[in-house]
């Protein structure tokens, strides 16, 4: 677990652990926002750069519209 403490929507992270054509199957990344939380499972491969995001104003849309 590699839990962070950092504010913001941009979060870069390196690791050491993977040497350049590595591969790490399987890594989960975790992200919480105002309690809902979401996941998405990755293959890291060392020496490349990963970009991704996680979507939260579909949530957001969905408790506006069960508030009606």
């Amino acid at each position: 677990n590699n839990s962070t403490k950092s504010d913001g929507s941009l979060r870069v992270y390196r690791t050491k652990q993977l040497k350049v054509g590595e591969a790490w199957d399987d890594y989960k990344i975790q992200v919480t926002h105002n309690g809902v939380t979401k996941e998405k499972t990755i293959r890291l491969i060392g020496g490349d750069k990963l970009e991704m995001s996680f979507n939260f104003t579909d949530i957001q849309a969905n408790k506006l519209a069960s508030a009606d």
